[in-house]
């Protein structure tokens, strides 16, 4: 596995490098006249490198055909997949600077707020470093079962067997067909997958005992960066009915219990509005002068709405969430509210995404894409721990991790809403 570790560490190096041009100021004529031949660089490193990830985890997933657990495959399939199409949106807006020869007047921001193929190229770039962890945890995780050696690889001995298995890839990816590796067109999104929290075994005795596998009910979600209104709702509706507490534990519930889920699930399933043809702007906003373009703060203002509203929400499912662990409610109560709150968050992230994309301004795309990125690495942390408090219930030190990840989730949810709230102001 050292092989992996170095890829990854080439990985996060080449994006890292690519990240260190950006600043306020690096679209200017000057700085594009003093570093376009480093950026172009930058970019081919971080193609290279994400390549060279990408030919071992193909042979990874060759392999995986091969292993005792049949689901395995399935799985590795879907995270490699998530990054084939990162990687090909790379190339395909690398391409497009390619074509331009790289020319300083073709890099310099022309337009106030638009979005050319360089800055696509880096907003692809800044969530591969999460997808590559997710992959090479998983790929670690699961290392005995995917990279067993030989009789021929064991007599060569311990030393070897690195080089052993990064041979064993390589001769696999020759096998790979083009299919194998494909892409759509339609999955011109940056993916942000979050770990599996636990499944509750039912058919047990209601004491929180949980089964330690990647069949919980967020095994076929991930949460998508820049995705329409429409698949977003699809996915927070399937997650929602994934193990629903509701339909299947209404026998172990009390009446109260019952109420608060009824009630949580509810809020959740609101839909965020996106409309704005029939929605007017506050009046005393409308005489405040302001040094935004009348699009970007129509924008704003729609969504701080949005945002006040979910934030409501997320506050409900935390007070919840609190309540079950204060209570020392068992596992699959306290999961249950996890779900709420993530489901809630993620709401907020959708409309920190929605801004990213559809405001002309650069720097309330970079704030917004900050926080929306902050507030999905809080998520992973929710799930992670929550999943170990429930393996490791009624452990004290465990559940005191879980909350204090959602303390911070609830501090960095109302940094965007403050974030927000100023630019309004601007």
């Amino acid at each position: 596995m050292e092989m992996l570790v170095k890829l990854q560490h080439g990985v996060n190096s080449s994006i890292s490098y690519l990240m260190s041009f950006i600043s306020s100021t690096w679209r200017s004529p000057e700085q594009m006249e003093a570093n376009a031949q480093s950026i172009q660089a930058a970019v081919e490193g971080v193609k290279t490198t994400v390549k060279d990830l990408l030919e071992f985890a193909r042979g990874a997933v060759v392999n995986s055909t091969q292993a005792s657990d049949r689901t395995l495959h399935a799985k590795l399939s879907k995270q490699l997949q998530k990054m084939e199409d990162v990687y090909q949106q790379l190339l395909k807006h690398s391409q497009a600077l390619d074509s331009s020869n790289w020319a300083v007047n073709v890099l310099v921001a022309s337009k106030q707020g638009a979005t050319d193929d360089l800055d696509r190229f880096v907003m692809y770039s800044r969530g591969i470093p999460d997808d590559t962890k997710q992959m090479a945890s998983f790929l670690h995780g699961n290392a005995s079962l995917l990279f067993k050696r030989t009789k021929h690889q064991l007599s060569i001995g311990e030393s070897q067997s690195g080089q052993d298995n990064s041979n064993h890839l390589a001769n696999n990816n020759n096998n790979l067909s083009v299919g194998q590796t494909g892409h759509t067109e339609k999955a011109s999104i940056q993916s942000r997958p979050l770990p599996s929290p636990p499944k509750f075994i039912a058919e047990e005795s209601p004491d929180g005992q949980y089964e330690n596998n990647e069949s919980g009910w967020m095994e076929d979600y991930d949460y998508v960066h820049l995705q329409g209104k429409e698949e977003f709702e699809k996915t927070q509706k399937e997650l929602l009915e994934k193990g629903n507490i509701i339909r299947q534990g209404k026998g172990h519930l009390e009446q109260h219990q019952l109420k608060q889920f009824e009630r949580l699930e509810e809020e959740v399933a609101r839909p965020i509005e996106n409309d704005l043809s029939n929605w007017t702007p506050p009046q005393h906003y409308s005489q405040v002068r302001s040094t935004l373009c009348n699009s970007d703060r129509q924008l704003l203002l729609f969504y701080q709405e949005q945002c006040e509203a979910n934030v409501t929400t997320l506050t409900n499912a935390i007070d919840a969430f609190y309540s079950s662990i204060s209570t020392n409610q068992p596992p699959k109560i306290f999961v249950a509210h996890s779900k709420f709150v993530i489901l809630s968050a993620h709401k907020l992230v959708f409309i920190g995404d929605t801004l990213s994309r559809q405001a002309k301004a650069q720097d309330i795309r970079n704030k917004v894409t900050h926080y929306s990125n902050l507030m999905c690495d809080k998520l992973k942390e929710i799930v992670l721990t929550t999943k170990t408090a429930a393996l490791q219930y009624p452990s004290p030190s465990a559940a005191k991790d879980m909350v204090e990840r959602v303390k911070d989730l609830s501090n960095s949810t109302q940094q965007f809403r403050m974030v927000l709230g100023q630019m309004v102001a601007i």
